[in-house]
Order: structure tokens, then sequence, then C-alpha cells
């Protein structure tokens, strides 16, 4: 572990599309709690990063393919403002269950505030948000939901369900999608 590693706040790593590959440290197995435990910004912009990742744990020399959403949900349990705007990512990204685990607190992680997702064509639907704002359905308050921020602008959307519309947020962007 890095001595910045209970300090740094914000990682801002954007254009970085030379080496995907995310590198687990040590024995390769992610503690509870996480690597960068205080890391509440992480601007991963047009890092050409798909739905799934290469990943190598500890010194062993292959890789394997792990699926980003969770991977970051366990790597940096503080974030609160992730930026995955113009990668590649499509649907499978945001399905029900691995965007809860990122956006949502739970015990060990305190639940986003912003998610950037602009200009990732892939995304076509956001059915994972609209599984997550049906538990607003005559409840107004979901104690594990802090997101105030909703980027989508600029990716492949034809149609916006009317359950998002239960989502309490201060921002969520739209424009030019189709």
């Amino acid at each position: 572990m890095q001595p910045f590693a209970d300090t740094l706040k914000t990682l801002i790593l954007t254009n970085r599309r030379l080496d995907r590959v995310f590198a687990i440290p040590g024995t390769g197995e992610i503690p509870v709690a996480g690597f960068l435990p205080h890391l509440e910004e992480l601007d991963l912009e047009g890092c050409n990063l798909e739905d799934m990742v290469s990943v190598q744990r500890g010194d062993e020399q292959g890789r394997v393919s792990e699926t980003l959403i969770p991977l970051i949900a366990k790597l940096f349990p503080s974030l609160r403002i992730l930026n995955l705007s113009y990668n590649r990512l499509t649907n499978a990204s945001l399905a029900p269950e691995q965007l809860s685990l990122l956006v949502l607190q739970s015990p060990h992680r305190v639940g986003l505030r912003a998610l950037r997702l602009r200009g990732n064509t892939g995304i076509t639907g956001l059915e994972g948000l609209k599984v997550i704002a049906e538990r607003f359905k005559g409840n107004r308050d979901v104690v594990e939901w802090k997101m105030e921020e909703v980027d989508v602008r600029d990716c492949g959307i034809g149609k916006l369900d009317p359950e998002l519309g239960l989502l309490p947020l201060d921002v969520f962007l739209v424009e030019g999608n189709t």
C-alpha cells in the first residue's frame, strides 16, 4: 500500500487508453476497506473502458476479466463521485444488481452522489436505475439512496421509463440521446 493511500480523496486518470489493467497489489485480495479507502472522486473519463476489464491480482503473471462496476465498488468504498464518461460501456454495466452495489449505501460503502456516464453510446436504456427507482413507489425515503446527480447525455438511450421520475435527483442530464 502506498503512503498516500489513507489520505487521497481525488484521483483523475482521464484519457489513459494504453494499458487498461487494474493491478491489485499484495496477495491480490481486496480488503473490506478497499484500496484508497478515503477516495471520494474517481475520474476515468475517456479511458476506453468496457463492461469487463483486465485485472492482475498480486504478483501473478496472468490476468482475469472482471466486471468493471462491482470492481470499482469494492476497490473504492468511500467513492461519492464517479466519472465514466466517454468510455465503451453498455447496458450490461448498468444491470440492477451491479448498479445497486455501486450507488446504494451499505455497511461498507458510503453510496454515490454523482454518476457521470456521458458519451457511452452503448448505453441504450436505464433498466438498473428503473429497478432502483421502483423502491421509491409509495416510499419517498430510501435511506440507502444518496445520489444527487446522474449524467447520461450523448448516450444511445431511446426512451426514458416514467419510473425514473421517482428518483429524488437534483440533476438528471439526458440531452443528446435518441
